[in-house]
């Protein structure tokens, strides 16, 4: 009867007891916390708000020259970085409406004439 216990009470030590089950206390790291929204999904700006352009006519002068900073290819939602201003497509900046987005390259359009940049 003596060796019977002490039997179990050896398998007890080496047994995994509740503290194994538990994910982070048995040697492994943590799992992460779930998320709660998708953070590349992109949200819709309400009208008027700060991100939301006015479509306003303004008159740029004929050696309008910005810097292209950057293109971003997204299909219907590709961008560029004009100046360090991010102008989605159908966007309007100092009048021009950026119209295309190639790799390193943007083109913008305003009353028929037509402007493309290029990255350096």
């Amino acid at each position: 009867m003596i060796r019977f216990l002490c039997l179990v009470g050896l398998i007890g030590l080496y047994a995994p007891g509740p503290a194994a089950a538990r994910p982070g206390t048995g040697g492994e790291p943590p799992s992460p916390p779930a998320l709660r929204h998708n953070p590349f999904a992109r949200t819709t700006l309400p009208e008027g708000s700060a991100r939301a352009r006015p479509q306003t006519s303004v008159a740029a002068p004929r050696d309008w020259s910005p810097n292209l900073r950057a293109t971003v290819l997204a299909g219907p939602r590709s961008m560029v970085n004009v100046d360090g201003e991010m102008v989605l497509v159908g966007e309007e900046i100092d009048g021009f409406r950026l119209v295309e987005v190639r790799e390193r390259v943007a083109v913008f359009e305003r009353d028929g004439d037509q402007r493309v940049l290029t990255l350096e």
